[in-house]
């Protein structure tokens, strides 16, 4: 980190932001697939999260799995909001120290968890009740998403020194080798394109879940046909053929 332009170290805790959602909610979609081929329907583990306008509801859309199970198995035993305010907030606390401690047992886990537990404790202490104010929700949203790229930098970093160098680098602006990061850029108006559709949808449809863009095609046509084999060729020649595990098989 010491090495790298600030703005480059900004662009790889954004990059890194995508990367870890879009490996872990693709690799989700995946099993989701592959059970279904079996008869199974697993429950969706992503809900756009990057468009939360606070930190509350980025853990009611970001791996739900993981989420429910702290929720009923930590959360909740513990007293959940059920004994006064002071002992909710503690065991929020709890909850995302040990979520944390879920991911590895390593102090920037910790960091990680205790980070969000402070934050969603913040949550509850404020109003909600100006949220779907257009301008509110927007400004929320962007704040929300810069906290969880900050807090990454902590998830990611292999110790607490790697973290304060890059946070250091950050904010004195450090001059240093400036990365192209155009795949980056491509990546956010994909993603930004695709929620968008992906919310349209979900509204037309009615949906509280927002299922994703998924636009289906009838191979009984030409039309259909030629969009699949362009769509399984793309694939085929876009797919990485290294040895690359998917970011949560670490954990």
């Amino acid at each position: 980190p010491v090495a790298y332009h600030w703005t480059s170290l900004i662009l790889a805790a954004i990059a890194y932001s995508l990367q870890i959602y879009f490996d872990f909610s693709g690799y989700s979609d995946i099993a989701i697939g592959c059970a279904k081929c079996f008869g199974y329907d697993f429950l969706p583990n992503f809900n756009l999260p990057y468009i939360s306008r606070n930190i509350t509801e980025f853990w009611r859309r970001w791996h739900l799995s993981l989420s429910t199970w702290l929720k009923e198995y930590l959360y909740i035993p513990l007293g959940g909001n059920r004994k006064g305010k002071a002992r909710m907030y503690a065991n929020l606390l709890i909850t995302m120290l040990l979520g944390g401690l879920w991911h590895g047992a390593d102090w920037t886990f910790v960091a990680w968890g205790g980070m969000h537990g402070i934050a969603l404790c913040i949550d509850k202490l404020r109003s909600h009740k100006h949220d779907d104010v257009f301008i509110v929700k927007y400004i929320g949203t962007i704040i929300t998403y810069l906290f969880v790229v900050f807090a990454w930098i902590f998830f990611r970093a292999e110790n607490f020194s790697n973290a304060w160098q890059i946070i250091a680098g950050i904010l004195s602006m450090q001059q240093g080798i400036v990365q192209n990061f155009s795949w980056v850029y491509i990546s956010i108006v994909i993603l930004s394109v695709a929620s968008v559709l992906a919310v349209h949808k979900a509204k037309l449809d009615r949906e509280d879940f927002v299922r994703g863009y998924y636009p289906t095609v009838n191979l009984n046509t030409v039309k259909g046909l030629s969009l699949f084999l362009i769509f399984l060729g793309l694939t085929v020649g876009l797919a990485y053929t290294g040895g690359s595990p998917f970011v949560y098989f670490q954990f």
